[in-house]
């Protein structure tokens, strides 16, 4: 087609034509939810497996909130003598009815307060907590080592959200809910445990006396 001029005018083609401002607002929302999923999924993904398993984020959550009541009840009874960890040992095998050892933390500068009986998700009747202080009155440092019955309940999350049991030669790492608190977990395949520290350093000093792999 031509105009008066002589010139050609090109027909403009259907595949040039202006982008739709609604169909660019969804193509923004669709890769701003593929980022929220890729951040929250695992955590959907598993609350929605439970019949299935329990996600780790869970026990997280859990133990964040128990952390403190544990920390309370080591200072209200400051007067008791510290536990041994041979003596503990009977103690967590009743509650957890593993047979669970209490690590010895005095190399390292912390020695067992207290051992008692907390209420894990996946494990609300076998599993206890082990609360260590910093050697002294003054070092108000504390490691929590929450242990419970592990029958594959517990599951962690690949790169892609897919839910996994936790594997035996496995740590992860993180930190608790709502707080700085540097947290380990693992598990024998027995035992799940799940350890919290002040900071990262404590955490390195503690992974090797405390068995994590």
């Amino acid at each position: 087609m031509t105009d008066t001029g002589g010139h050609e005018i090109q027909r403009p083609s259907p595949f040039q034509r202006a982008p739709s401002i609604p169909a660019l607002v969804m193509s923004l929302l669709l890769v701003v939810g593929a980022v929220l999923f890729g951040i929250y999924g695992p955590t959907v993904a598993g609350r929605l497996s439970h019949g299935g398993g329990l996600p780790l984020v869970d026990v997280l959550d859990a133990a964040a909130r128990m952390r403190y009541r544990a920390i309370m009840d080591s200072l209200e009874a400051i007067g008791e003598p510290d536990l041994a960890p041979e003596e503990a040992k009977g103690l967590l095998q009743r509650l957890t009815g593993r047979p669970v050892t209490a690590p010895d933390l005095a190399s390292i500068g912390f020695h067992l307060r207290r051992v008692g009986p907390v209420s894990l998700p996946g494990s609300t009747y076998r599993s206890a907590v082990l609360v260590y202080q910093g050697r002294g009155q003054a070092d108000q440092r504390w490691i929590l080592l929450f242990v419970a019955a592990d029958e594959g309940q517990y599951l962690a999350f690949d790169a892609r959200g897919r839910p996994r049991p936790l594997a035996a030669d496995q740590t992860l790492e993180g930190e608790l809910p709502g707080m700085e608190s540097t947290a380990l977990v693992w598990s024998d395949g027995a035992v799940l445990r799940l350890a919290c520290f002040e900071n990262a350093a404590d955490a390195e000093a503690a992974r090797a006396p405390l068995g994590a792999p």
